[in-house]
């Protein structure tokens, strides 16, 4: 796994030439699309547990959407594009650890499962990501990039794929 800073659409590594299995906005229910990639809105991401080839197996029980978020600017991603409007469309987070399976894999095939992610002050704010198709687990600290201008946070973890599921769990 891997972490980098998030500022926009161009570094954000989200392009067409790729294909993508699941690209999802599990935030307040819109499409957006970055760099041609539609990140398709599950429903009302308050309330739905699972979509299209996911489930949240444990956790991500709160949300934050976007009209509480516009009531609160500074929670809004200061990152450019489509992907820093991604980002502020809310989130879902809470529990203790958070899972999250993806389905219709292939078997032995190479997959990169990223989160894009915006910076949360407050100090540190650790969570371990770990998944059962990876050996051991990787820390990441959501505030780093607080201070700066852009305040996104990429996370990308690259796994074979052993079987047709795997199960990402985000344990903070």
């Amino acid at each position: 796994c891997k972490q980098s800073h998030l500022t926009s659409d161009l570094d954000s590594g989200i392009s067409s030439d790729y294909t993508y299995t699941h690209a999802i906005n599990m935030g307040s229910g819109t499409n957006v699309t970055v760099n041609g990639v539609i990140f398709t809105a599950e429903g009302n991401g308050a309330t739905t547990n699972s979509g299209t080839n996911w489930t949240i197996t444990s956790g991500f029980n709160a949300h934050l959407n976007d009209g509480w978020m516009a009531a609160r600017s500074q929670y809004h991603s200061t990152a450019l594009g489509n992907v820093g409007t991604l980002m502020s469309k809310g989130f879902r987070y809470n529990a203790d650890p958070q899972k999250l399976k993806l389905s219709g894999l292939t078997d032995g095939q190479a997959y990169v499962f990223a989160i894009y992610n915006q910076a949360w002050s407050g100090g540190i704010r650790n969570f371990d990501i770990s998944c059962s198709d990876m050996a051991g687990s990787i820390r990441m600290n959501q505030d780093q990039y607080n201070s700066d201008t852009f305040d996104g946070l990429l996370l990308e973890c690259t796994y074979i794929a052993d079987g047709t599921d795997v199960e990402f769990t985000i344990d903070p």
